[in-house]
């Protein structure tokens, strides 16, 4: 017997107990190695069913499906029915509509020209006084972008206008 504080655990005297023998000892370590096999072919089974039950459960199940497909197919019902609407409509832009968006086109050119020259001699007096400093790092750093760094250029859309390109259909 031992005492652990208010707690008492009695032992079993082993000396009066029979010890097994090389043959009996021997026989249950090949059971305990087999019963882990059969332990680790159980873990493995467990662990397959378990893989198949999360794919399983990813997977919508035939009701699910039903109800998606059907709202699919009312969608594409939808499509069909402005697909046809539009096929139907001419492609033609009426000539005061033309004329119009083309004015406005004008008038956010001219302010373009007019705003990018301003900006220009605004930071070109800002650079200038800042001679440490190159140029394109202080762009990038103040997050500005240039007509060449957004991919678009005034002379195209000017060229459009001066030289017709835009006609109505």
């Amino acid at each position: 017997r031992k005492e652990f504080g208010k707690s008492k655990i009695y032992f079993l005297s082993q000396a009066s107990l029979e010890k097994a023998t090389n043959d009996e000892l021997a026989s249950l370590k090949s059971k305990a190695d087999s019963l882990k096999g059969k332990i680790e072919g159980e873990k493995e089974s467990i662990s397959l069913i378990k893989k198949e039950l999360s794919r399983l459960r990813t997977e919508l199940t035939d009701e699910e499906l039903k109800e998606r497909s059907a709202t699919y197919e009312k969608s594409i019902a939808e499509m069909k029915k402005k697909l046809k609407v539009f096929e139907k409509k001419s492609g033609t832009v009426s000539k005061s509509s033309f004329t119009e968006t083309k004015l406005h086109l004008q008038q956010n050119l001219v302010l373009w020209k007019k705003y990018k020259k301003m900006f220009n001699e605004l930071w070109n007096t800002m650079v200038d006084s800042m001679e440490s400093v190159k140029e394109s790092k202080l762009r990038d750093e103040a997050g500005i972008e240039t007509d060449e760094s957004a991919g678009i250029s005034y002379s195209t859309f000017n060229d459009m206008v001066k030289k017709r390109k835009l006609s109505p259909l």
